[in-house]
């Protein structure tokens, strides 16, 4: 015969556990739930955003790990402006520079002649004096004369720097600008410095030089969207992107206009004037320099150079130009809403 009071013990041990159960499971699912941690800091002269996805436990790792990054981005940044006290400063100065001393600046030129040789110099990094000549670098920017330009232009050709063995060299009268290169290299760099701390899915966005790895808070590839040159409250289209950068470079954010005609910052190497009937070329690669350097090159190549070039490079690419007939065209590769 069963007793009474064992049933009703058996009975509240089978609550306490149920409860227990409840208790666990409510905590586990607490600690897997996934987050996306966001954060800003002003820096290489834009605002720069980090955004990671990972579970509620490691909020603080992650918040510490952006810490690092802003840190990290900083550091470059001060690496790679030639205006500021560091060691593109200095290379342009003293014109040598060694890869044992200054390895992530060596990295980035190297790159950079890289790039300058695959678009045939449509990216220059040598482009300094035509930077100064118009004033795009201190924000006080004047129209030259064409002698002028003609001066500076003998000073622009990335043929004259040297990569030897582990030493690149230049003469006295060139010096570099890696604007259009080096916020890209920082991403990737802080990109890879991320993915170090085991965390992979999160998105990089310094002032349009963006990278995504993995996925979203919703577990979907990463929305980005894509800026109308013409509309700041407008956008020329939206990409669903995974593990890729997307750069855009345009014509519609450092500009003047003298006697109703619009210059822009992205000056041919060649000619020492910007493009005027390009207004906007967004690039994606697996890589953010690449991307970054690109679609300065496309940008300064035109509507058909720059769009065979990419056809024939595989690259993926959306050209927004004006035609002859003042028709505003949107151009992109096959691939390139994939």
């Amino acid at each position: 015969m069963t007793n009474p009071t064992c049933l009703k013990n058996l009975k509240w041990k089978l609550i306490l556990i149920t409860i227990l159960f409840f208790i666990v499971l409510f905590f586990s699912s607490c600690k897997s739930k996934k987050i996306e941690i966001t954060r800003t800091t002003l820096s290489m002269g834009t605002f720069v955003q980090i955004d990671i996805v990972t579970n509620i436990k490691y909020e603080e790792k992650a918040n510490s790990v952006i810490d690092e990054s802003f840190k990290q981005i900083k550091k470059y940044d001060a690496e790679f402006d030639y205006r500021k006290k560091g060691d593109l400063n200095r290379f342009n100065r003293d014109s040598i520079i060694e890869k044992e001393k200054s390895p992530q600046l060596f990295n980035l030129i190297q790159k950079s002649i890289i790039i300058a040789k695959l678009t045939n110099g449509a990216f220059d990094p040598t482009i300094y004096p035509l930077v100064k000549l118009w004033g795009f670098d201190d924000g006080h920017p004047v129209l030259p004369s064409v002698d002028e330009i003609k001066r500076a232009l003998k000073n622009v050709n990335y043929r004259k720097v040297k990569i030897v063995n582990y030493k690149i060299t230049k003469p006295s009268s060139i010096k570099l600008d890696l604007s259009a290169i080096a916020k890209g290299y920082i991403v990737d760099l802080t990109s890879r410095y991320i993915k170090s701390k085991g965390f992979t899915n999160f998105l990089i966005n310094a002032g349009g030089d963006i990278f995504v790895s993995g996925f979203n808070k919703k577990g979907e590839k990463w929305k980005i969207a894509i800026q109308d040159p013409f509309n700041p409250d407008k956008y020329s289209g939206i990409l669903n992107i995974t593990n890729s950068s997307v750069v855009t470079s345009g014509d519609y954010e450092n500009f003047f206009i003298k006697d109703d005609k619009k210059y822009c910052h992205i000056l041919n190497p060649k000619t020492g004037y910007p493009p005027f009937n390009m207004h906007s070329v967004t690039i994606i690669s697996e890589e953010t320099s690449f991307s970054d350097a690109v679609a300065t090159a496309v940008f300064v190549m035109g509507p058909d150079k720059g769009f065979n070039f990419l056809k024939n490079n595989n690259i993926r690419g959306l050209l927004i130009f004006t035609d002859q007939n003042k028709k505003v065209i949107y151009k992109a590769t096959n691939n390139f809403w994939e």
